[in-house]
């Protein structure tokens, strides 16, 4: 299913949604992963991750028929939906596609019910902590991680 398309900066963005982690939706993120992250998440990782959840929501953004983002999470609880791995291929990135794909996020989590959104970064992730903040994150804790790089759990009401 097309949730969104969008014409700006000359490319086409579609996003589809997916409800459920199976091979397929698998697939791209551990295709993604290896694409966008210095450490990606392996599959067995990524399904483990999911696995006994509830209210699964992966988003794919394509352009021009090649998936170039994801956005991946979960219930935390009734209430708040955890927004929990997600990026931009490097060749995509500054082109709006991050603001996109947590902008369909949250207009399908207030559709499900959800009312706040949860995410976690790492403080070197400083595009993905601004974005957050620009787009009505709080910052509400920050731990060290067992990688002694500090993250930073930030929260909005939808």
């Amino acid at each position: 299913m097309v949730l969104a398309s969008m014409e700006e900066f000359q490319v086409k963005i579609t996003i589809q949604n997916y409800r459920e982690i199976n091979d397929h939706s698998l697939e791209i993120m551990e295709t993604l992963e290896k694409e966008i992250f210095e450490k990606p998440y392996p599959r067995e990782t990524l399904l483990k991750s999911v696995e006994g959840k509830e209210h699964i929501l992966i988003l794919v953004a394509s352009v021009d028929g090649q998936n170039v983002a994801y956005k991946a999470g979960f219930a935390h609880d009734d209430q708040t939906f955890y927004s929990w791995v997600g990026g931009v291929s490097p060749l995509y990135r500054k082109l709006g596609i991050a603001a996109k794909l947590m902008e369909v996020q949250h207009q399908e989590l207030k559709t499900m019910g959800f009312k706040k959104v949860r995410t976690k970064t790492k403080n070197k992730f400083k595009s993905m902590l601004l974005l957050n903040i620009k787009t009505g994150f709080d910052i509400v804790d920050t731990y060290m991680g067992a990688d002694d790089e500090l993250r930073i759990i930030l929260e909005k009401d939808l």
